[in-house]
């Protein structure tokens, strides 16, 4: 087994697999498009229109493009309901700006100039599989072990969301290939790291507003050690040329706010779907984990068996915590690891509390995307391949996970019409019309999270059973051969 994982897990089978798929779904979406079955759901036609608003007229004012129907009409939809801020009088102002950033519109302009939506798809493509390569680096350089790494890529590889989320014209997946981008560039000291950093941090904001909030405490932690390291003297004067790029970045993307939508802020821009705990909190952690049409515990079983190693992680970060504070002094590894730790935890804090935590019809998952990769590593760390109890658990999960997959990959058409789920929180899909146990699941209103007294009452019943059943996987693991607790990470 660990041969095996040794020659499949080396630079060059990576590397073959990624082109493999890489080829496979570019080819495949090619002949979607030139055969018209391409379609698009969800986000994405708002995202084209900016796109195409800004090869025609060279502007992100979408007035006339709605109106027109242009781009839209291309892609089997017509009609489709203007996503304009609700900060804009659209009876009354001829400058209509989109509720999205324009992040997404800026880095397909070109390929979508070039060659339409087929362009627009392969390069979204390309950066997402791009998440695939930096986080089999990070396994490599955290974990260390060809074993781990593989197990990793696998569980990562039988994710129904990442495959979902593959090519979809949506920012989430390129959130993920930021942060581990900025993972690996984690206490660079060299200037081009430096900048990459910079550009990295510059393309979240104009990306998403929830990629910053992940973003700017690794950013934070990255500088933290460099001043440790050379001093705030000699950091200001290796870097002060990036922190003033930044800083330049932000005034542009502000003054740009301002000029279009009447603020500097781009929370603003989602109106009260975008508000902060704008929603029941309880309620949204029910529909994210079991909602039968988009419950990330229903679509990833590897959650419901994730208990103890999220348990592992944490403890050995109040260790290194603890051990800073006595000795006074801390590791780099333990500065990364707190870094992305709080920025996965206000990621989801602020996902939770959003009015509109769904996304509608957007593929499900997208927006806890980073923390399922998080979870990836933990399992991969904390794995113990002694233990016949958590191989078999997790082998089941995986297995079922990867069957899901196949079935939403054959179902959404990836083979004949390339095609996403985009589950309708109202109706049942390929898997929940396959497996009537699931059918009881509840199911969610995608805008207001609201559901029946009914749902709701099950739904914490559920997740009472979940806490319940990870606290016995644990002690179950305890008593059948802990995953080992490291003492520095």
């Amino acid at each position: 087994m660990v041969k095996i994982s040794k020659i499949l897990i080396s630079h060059r089978w990576l590397i073959f697999i990624t082109l493999a798929v890489l080829f496979m779904l570019s080819n495949l979406f090619l002949k979607g498009h030139l055969s018209k079955e391409i379609y698009t759901s969800g986000d994405e036609p708002h995202y084209l229109m900016m796109t195409d608003s800004l090869v025609r007229d060279g502007d992100f004012n979408l007035k006339n493009d709605y109106l027109l129907n242009r781009a839209i009409g291309s892609y089997s939809l017509t009609g489709i309901y203007p996503h304009i801020s609700p900060a804009i009088e659209t009876a009354h102002s001829d400058d209509w700006y989109s509720i999205h950033t324009i992040g997404l519109p800026l880095g397909m302009a070109l390929p979508y100039k070039i060659f339409g939506l087929a362009g627009a798809r392969f390069l979204i493509i390309l950066l997402q599989l791009l998440s695939l390569v930096l986080f089999y680096k990070i396994l490599k350089k955290y974990i260390k072990s060809d074993g781990r790494v593989f197990l990793g890529m696998v569980i990562l590889l039988s994710c129904t969301f990442f495959w979902q989320n593959m090519g979809a014209i949506m920012p989430d997946l390129l959130i993920v290939t930021l942060v581990a981008a900025a993972v690996l560039l984690f206490a660079k000291q060299d200037r081009l790291s430096n900048f990459v950093f910079v550009l990295v941090m510059a393309a979240g904001m104009l990306l998403h507003t929830k990629a910053i909030i992940i973003l700017a405490p690794i950013y934070l932690g990255h500088n933290i050690v460099l001043i440790k390291e050379w001093g705030i003297s000699q950091t200001s004067k290796k870097l002060g040329l990036y922190y003033f790029l930044l800083l330049g970045a932000v005034f542009l993307y502000a003054s740009f706010l301002k000029a279009s939508y009447g603020f500097y802020s781009p929370t603003k821009l989602y109106g009260e779907n975008g508000q902060l705990f704008g929603a029941n909190v309880a309620t949204n952690i029910i529909a994210m984990l079991f909602d039968r049409a988009k419950g990330l515990a229903v679509y990833f079983p590897v959650l419901l068996v994730s208990g103890p190693y999220i348990y592992y992680g944490l403890k050995d970060l109040i260790l290194v915590i603890k051990q800073a504070i006595q000795k006074k002094s801390v590791t780099t590894e333990a500065v990364l690891s707190l870094s992305v730790a709080t920025g996965v935890l206000l990621l989801l804090v602020a996902q939770i509390g959003f009015t509109d935590w769904s996304g509608s019809f957007a593929p499900a998952g997208r927006y806890a995307l980073v923390a399922i990769y998080a979870v990836v590593f933990l399992i991969a760390k904390y794995f113990n391949k002694n233990n016949k109890l958590e191989i078999g658990l997790l082998a089941a999960a995986v297995t079922t996970s990867a069957l899901m997959s196949i079935a939403i990959v054959y179902r959404i058409n990836i083979f004949r019409e390339m095609g996403f789920v985009y589950f309708d929180a109202g109706a049942d899909n390929i898997i929940t019309q396959k497996i009537p146990l699931l059918q009881n699941l509840p199911i969610f209103s995608p805008i207001s999270n609201q559901s029946s007294y009914h749902f709701v009452r099950q739904g914490f019943v559920m997740l009472l059973l979940l806490i319940i059943f990870n606290i016995v996987l644990f002690y179950a693991f305890s008593k059948t051969g802990k995953s080992k607790i490291t003492k520095k990470l």
